[in-house]
């Protein structure tokens, strides 16, 4: 049976194919979303892969102390099965420390594809936080191209993928581009609809233009 909604515990259902955007303030806001997001993945026996900012293991193992605490989930089953993926941000760009969107999607390609292929899970959910490669014009500029290059690999397969950042990293022409991308934003604890969403083509015509007019 096709699932059509999708509880990511954190409020409002989403569907497969929902590209979403989280905006926090605080690294314990984006802790107390990443533990619900895994959380519900696990429970309902969805794949769940999170791809964090912190550069060490030990930093990235913390995001997700409490999960399972309850009884919900026994999460070391989780991590040995893989059902739960915990993957520093660092490990899926260049050795050189630059983030290049067209690799980045390359790696999710393979990633979801050998996820799904072998038909143990009805979805995949996906969490990324991007907040460290905005400090730089080129990394910025890369990870907007990545988020508008999602639309194509969202279709490939049942999934459900969250970007998180950093509001007191994201810079303000930034951020308009950024949720331009996303039909629904989580902000302040709420997933709302966006009334500004911009299909990636529309923007990609845009930067297009923009590039042309510069040379």
């Amino acid at each position: 049976m096709i699932q059509t909604q999708i509880d990511i515990g954190l409020g409002e259902p989403v569907s497969p194919g929902d590209h979403l955007c989280a905006l926090y303030n605080r690294p314990a806001e984006r802790d107390a979303l990443v533990r619900s997001f895994v959380s519900s993945a696990l429970q309902a026996g969805d794949k769940c892969v999170c791809v964090l900012d912190p550069p060490d293991a030990p930093e990235v193992e913390r995001t997700i102390t409490g999960v399972g605490d309850s009884g919900e989930v026994d999460l070391p089953t989780c991590r040995a099965s893989r059902q739960l993926e915990l993957v520093s941000a660092a490990e899926t760009i260049f050795p050189d420390g630059r983030f290049c969107a067209a690799d980045k999607i390359a790696y999710w390609k393979i990633a979801v594809a050998g996820v799904m292929n072998t038909g143990h899970y009805q979805n995949l959910r996906a969490i990324g936080e991007h907040s460290s490669f905005l400090a730089d014009p080129y990394g910025a500029q890369e990870v907007i191209r990545f988020e508008s290059e999602l639309k194509w690999l969202l279709p490939l397969y049942p999934q459900v993928i969250m970007c998180m950042y950093d509001l007191s990293v994201v810079g303000g022409a930034f951020l308009v581009d950024l949720v331009s991308f996303h039909r629904k934003v989580l902000i302040q604890g709420a997933l709302v609809d966006n009334p500004y969403f911009l299909p990636p083509d529309e923007w990609l015509r845009g930067l297009g233009a923009q590039d042309a007019s510069a040379t």
